[in-house]
């Protein structure tokens, strides 16, 4: 993201569409930090952004990362009263799957072939 910040002076007259992924639901106001805390209001006015809920699979981690969740997930198991987000974190770390199909992304693709005027 920084590189591409670093060009930002050539990219303000022109259509940017940018678009993150993660595990998250996609909560409007956490997917609205995430962009406030790399854009500034000028580049937040100025592009249009897609937030696409990606996937999670543990068995694809390096071993850190690995021990991490391990520790995070054994955590969350002991709690007694779990939020959506964590109950949906668990649940992804017990069946690994991807949210990314034709049809999640498919406003990011209709946009970007939208004709422009």
């Amino acid at each position: 993201m920084r590189r591409f910040l670093r060009h930002w002076p050539l990219l303000a007259t022109k259509t940017v569409v940018l678009w993150h992924t993660g595990a998250n639901p996609g909560h409007p106001d956490v997917v609205t930090e995430v962009w406030r805390s790399h854009l500034t209001d000028e580049q937040l006015q100025s592009t249009t952004r897609f937030y696409l809920r990606g996937g999670f699979d543990a068995h694809r981690l390096g071993w850190l990362d690995r021990i991490l969740m391990r520790g995070m997930v054994a955590h969350l198991r002991r709690k007694k009263i779990l939020s959506e987000d964590e109950r949906g974190l668990l649940a992804m770390y017990d069946h690994p799957h991807t949210e990314l199909d034709r049809v999640t992304i498919a406003p990011l693709v209709n946009h970007v072939k939208a004709p422009r005027g």
